[in-house]
């Protein structure tokens, strides 16, 4: 059966032309303040409690057993937590190890505790196995470090250089955390494939996004796609929050809505994108974002598409109808060239609007799927229904202004 049906809304659906790609008019200085678009009432989170403590070495190895070929089976919650405790405690015993997701799996109970990641930064621990989640859904994530200055906050805290994951679908996630907060990844020096996350992401620290909230060095995000609302402060995008020099981004798409929102911690928010906060020399290429970028409060170094750049971002496209207010580009490190299209709803549901993109095996288009929308193939590959609940439901759009203005003009 198809596992994975991305139900992406679109911002809105009024005409407009696109943009050509090539340098916008951009600011010249990372500190030059952007007009904010809209000003939204955004109330201050409450307090959440922390997740119980998590099992001994000894108890998690127990519910982690290989099978004939190696592979660690994760068939239920309880290995998925173990894995947690694992990686959390240090050992090393997890490196090199492939853990594969059985079937689709529910989180309840208490809050979930991130694979890796700590306070830290240096020596935080890291996830250096291999996770493939099978094309299967994991519903209702819940992480609430959302206080303290933790480093690397997701489901997985934090990937190491030797670490993998990929066909993974998170449905219903909630997130919070401060620094390197995402989805999937919140520090990733790995390799993401074939992942997705729908929900939302809120941190007040530095490097926030759906996918990942900071791509180091040598990490990759390939075939990956978010429908999120995402809300932070500093280096916030509706994909990643910072991807930084070697890391790279490929075919890969955000849908949503990004706010930029106070902390106590900063004078105001600053570089934030609708798909990438801040990007310092990265491979960014074959990408789309649809989502709305608002602002909670002044702020500065805001784009549609990239709020601060310093590389070229090629064969990428945004919804320029719903971010009109902001250029696609807010400021650019130098004078490179980068090939980012603004466009309307009509023109990102058309074929020809994606120059060089290949539609025979990375992406697909259709008017039945994704609105419209261009959609990954390795989502919709064939697997055989497993878990609880059968049926997943369609990766649906978090509740938003957007949303209800596209719902409104496919009625007219």
């Amino acid at each position: 059966m198809k596992k994975i049906l991305p139900v992406l809304l679109c911002a809105a659906l009024l005409l407009g032309a696109c943009t050509g790609g090539g340098t916008d008019t951009s600011s010249e200085s990372d500190d030059a303040p952007s007009q904010p678009q809209q000003v939204l009432e955004v109330d201050e989170p409450e307090e959440e409690p922390e997740p119980e403590p998590q099992m001994t070495v000894e108890e998690a190895m127990a519910l982690l057993v290989p099978e004939e070929d190696g592979a660690v089976p994760i068939a239920g919650q309880e290995q998925l937590r173990a894995l947690a405790a694992l990686v959390n405690s240090g050992d090393e015993s997890h490196h090199g190890v492939t853990y594969v997701m059985q079937s689709d799996l529910t989180l309840t109970d208490a809050p979930f505790w991130p694979i890796g990641g700590g306070e830290d930064a240096v020596s935080m621990p890291l996830f250096q196995g291999s996770f493939d989640g099978g094309n299967h859904v994991l519903y209702g994530l819940n992480i609430t470090q959302a206080t303290g200055n933790r480093n690397g906050t997701g489901l997985f805290g934090a990937v190491g250089e030797q670490g993998s994951v990929q066909g993974l679908h998170i449905v219903r996630g909630e997130v919070h955390g401060y620094n390197a907060v995402a989805g999937v990844a919140g520090y990733c020096a790995g390799s993401l494939y074939n992942c997705s996350f729908n929900g939302s992401v809120e941190a007040g620290g530095e490097g926030v996004g759906a996918i990942a909230g900071i791509l180091e060095k040598n990490g990759s995000a390939d075939s990956c796609f978010a429908n999120a609302q995402v809300s932070g402060n500093s280096k916030v995008g509706g994909f990643a929050g910072h991807a930084k020099p070697g890391c790279t981004i490929q075919n890969c798409y955000a849908l949503g809505q990004i706010t930029a929102i106070d902390s106590p911690h900063t004078d105001q928010p600053v570089q934030i994108g609708g798909f990438i906060g801040s990007q310092d020399q990265a491979l960014v290429q074959n990408c789309y974002a649809s989502n709305s970028v608002l602002t909670a409060v002044a702020s500065k170094v805001v784009g549609a598409f990239i709020g601060y750049n310093d590389g070229s971002p090629s064969g990428c496209y945004y919804n320029q109808t719903a971010t009109e207010n902001w250029q696609a580009v807010d400021a650019n490190a130098d004078t490179e060239e980068h090939q980012i299209t603004g466009c309307t709803v009509e023109q990102l549901v058309e074929q020809a609007t994606y120059v060089a993109w290949d539609f025979e095996k990375v992406w697909g288009i259709d008017d039945e799927r994704n609105r419209g929308l261009p959609y990954l193939r390795a989502a919709w590959e064939d697997t055989e229904p497993s878990g609880e609940p059968e049926s997943p439901p369609a990766l649906e759009q978090p509740d938003t202004e957007a949303e209800a203005a596209v719902e409104e003009a496919q009625t007219e």
